[in-house]
């Protein structure tokens, strides 16, 4: 609370989940530079789309002997004239709001393509031309949908389900990274489905680069200005000065980027201002509700603001009004059912466990000996909220004994690497479990941000990536779980077992959908196919014993004897038979018992300098995977394999990996012993 006072990160301030190593001193790159005869001092740009048409709102500021003349502001192929006037001596502005013309629309990822147009601004001084290169300009129309029953946006005349992290910085000592590692962070969430990410005020401020970066790979950004948690003394005149003066900033800069889709004025200021008992007109503060939302429509009009997050409703937090920062499976822990009667409409946080990630990161943590649990130099990393006497690993510990009926304090006593085993994959299940359900017609919910994206520390922290920016078990769910095409099996009690189908993309799909039961690990008691035909950017909804043909039972529901099929398959086929999404359902949810299974194949082949095709086929059914290949990045991981069905897994190393370097092993829970990997 007495930080309120000062404009700073409360990254390495906040109990619980940073180690105290607060920001301190100058950051960022401070660079000194010679100015040109010619200088583009000033910049603001603005692109929206109205009316099928694109439009720039622009002002760009001069510094120069003389007054530019036959200027011309580029947005592709279209010209817009630009007329510069005297600010004062050395120094001319222009400024202009018109329509650009025909402009293709940008898209996030996972719906479209996110297309952009190059912008320079052109002109001549004392008989000399200048080019000032703008940067890529997008057009979006992005519309909220913000009422009791829904909370979404849509982008284009479509609604999107937003899904991603709250995202963390590269390196909380520095808090800055470079042009390339930021590239890798971005790609690996894209390919994760991620299509937003919040900047969250307990963070800070993120560049210009990431914007980039987030427009060219089309992930949308939840901005929230860096306000958390505390009452901020916004009516103190030096200090109002001050915050206004710093969010006119941001949003200048911001305005330019198609990916920024809302603002935030606060993290949780009026959660904790309810949670504490206050009444509503409390935490109501001037420059949050109306200072700040009217700078936003001036400089960055169109784009949603909310106050905080979470808010709306009698009480800001709860789920079923408007946006919430939803623990309710995970740190209050609740039953998995929980994440739909809450009827979620937009999770701007959600879903924080203990992560376990792989071995490279415990090995470093623990400096090559073998983990254990109980070590003050393990729990000091594993995240807590201040003044409470359990930690997430608590939180974690409490499903593994819910879910699977494995109590964590025996397990960890006398088999640490089970107990991490099992750990990495409880939290793996109930993070996608829940994340396709929000996907499904069956909730309102029309978004999900993991909280969330990368690990501060060695150790098992929130992230979906560790500190060493690798994928952890959870990840890969979640990248499984969020793909534009996917296929889920959603258990609806006595209404028994539903196949959700759902095609985000702009082209329309026509898919196989298989559906196998197996009684024992290798004996197969359904098998049934059906064709999908699924329109662009839609979804539908089967019943599972509509495609067999008949009552199954398949969740075992009605129990009217012992379960008939162990294990449920689905998944989707497309035209040459290749996989597009597939999903397993387990009625009696189980770690299957370990044996020395055999007839598991192999296989290796080289596709490029830098990457390789890893094909498995079991006889047998093989329950969470786990491929341990070092120096190469997995397509899929931590994943279920059906009887003699062939996978696919794609291997990539950062440089040229000759055949004799690949190597590993395949591990699975029900699997007695790893299996080797040679190419």
């Amino acid at each position: 609370q007495q930080l309120r006072w000062f404009r700073t990160s409360l990254l390495g301030r906040m109990y619980g989940w940073t180690q105290p190593w607060p920001v301190v001193g100058p950051w960022r790159a401070i660079t000194c530079y010679q100015k040109p005869p010619v200088f583009l001092r000033d910049k603001y740009l603005c692109p929206h789309y109205h009316n099928h048409k694109g439009w720039v709102s622009a002002r760009l500021v001069i510094e120069a002997a003389s007054a530019p003349h036959n200027a011309l502001l580029h947005v592709g192929e279209h010209q817009l004239a630009l007329d510069f006037t005297a600010l004062e001596p050395g120094q001319f502005c222009a400024q202009i709001n018109a329509e650009v013309g025909t402009t293709p629309l940008w898209w996030p990822h996972t719906h479209g393509a996110p297309t952009r147009l190059p912008s320079r601004l052109s002109l001549e001084v004392a008989d000399t031309e200048y080019s000032f290169n703008l940067g890529a300009l997008g057009f979006k129309a992005l519309e909220l949908t913000r009422d009791a029953k829904r909370l979404e946006f849509k982008l284009n005349g479509q609604t999107i389900f937003a899904r991603g992290a709250t995202w963390t910085t590269d390196n909380i000592q520095s808090l800055s990274t470079t042009q390339s590692d930021l590239r890798q962070q971005l790609l690996i969430a894209r390919d994760a489905g991620v299509n937003m990410l919040r900047i969250n005020g307990t963070m800070v401020y993120e560049t210009e680069t990431f914007f980039n970066l987030c427009d060219e790979l089309g992930i949308l950004v939840w901005q929230d200005f860096m306000f958390a948690n505390m009452d901020y003394p916004t009516q103190d005149p030096d200090f109002a000065t001050l915050i206004e003066r710093e969010v006119r900033h941001h949003i200048t800069h911001n305005a330019a980027h198609c990916c920024v889709a809302a603002y935030c004025g606060s993290n949780e200021i009026q959660m904790q201002a309810a949670m504490v008992g206050l009444p509503k007109n409390a935490y109501a503060n001037e420059f949050f509700d109306q200072t700040l939302p009217q700078h936003i429509a001036k400089l960055h009009p169109n784009i949603p603001y909310f106050v905080s997050s979470p808010c709306d409703g009698d009480l800001p937090f709860l789920p079923h009004i408007g946006t919430s920062h939803y623990y309710g499976v995970g740190a209050y822990r609740q039953p998995l059912v929980d994440a739909e009667t809450a009827q979620v409409k937009f999770a701007t946080e959600c879903l924080a466990f203990s992560n376990v990630p792989e071995a490279s990161n415990l090995e470093r943590l623990f400096e090559g000996k073998l983990p254990y649990t109980h070590s003050p130099l393990w729990k000091q990393f594993v995240p807590r909220m201040a003044a409470t006497g359990y930690d997430f690993e608590d939180v974690r510990d409490y499903y593994l004994k819910e879910l699977y009926g494995v109590d964590a304090t025996p397990l960890r006593a006398y088999d640490t690497p089970r107990y991490l085993e099992y750990s990495r994959v409880v939290t793996a299940e109930v993070i996608a479990h829940t994340l396709a359900l929000w996907r499904s017609s069956f909730t309102p919910c029309q978004g999900a941000l993991m909280f969330f994206w990368r690990d501060f520390y060695l150790g098992a922290g929130w992230g979906l990536i560790d500190s060493l920016g690798r994928p952890k078990s959870t990840y890969y769910t979640w990248k499984r779980a969020s793909q534009p095409c996917a296929v889920f099996l959603i258990n609806r009690g006595l209404n028994g077992l539903m196949v959700e189908i759902i095609n985000e993309t702009a082209q329309d799909h026509t898919w196989q959908l298989e559906i196998h039961g197996y009684s024992e690990l290798d004996v197969e008691t359904i098998s049934a196919s059906h064709t999908v035909q699924l329109a662009a950017r839609s979804q539908t909804t089967l019943l599972a014993d509509t495609v067999i043909g008949y009552f199954t039972d398949l969740p075992h529901s009605f129990k009217f004897g012992p379960i008939q099929h162990r294990v449920i398959h689905a998944r989707l086929l497309d035209d040459n038979k290749n996989v597009i999404s597939e999903d397993f359902y387990f009625p009696k949810r189980e770690f299957l018992p370990r044996s020395a299974h055999k007839n598991i194949a192999i296989h290796t082949e080289k596709l490029g300098p830098c990457e390789y095709s890893i094909q498995i086929q079991s006889a047998t059914l093989l329950q969470w995977v786990k491929l341990d290949v070092p120096n190469v990045d997995l397509s899929n991981n931590y994943f279920h394999l059906a009887p003699n069905t062939p996978t696919y897994i794609t291997a990539r190393s950062h440089s040229p990996l000759e055949p004799q370097q690949l190597k590993g092993y395949l591990e699975a829970i029900n699997l007695q012993d790893a299996v080797r990997i040679r190419c």
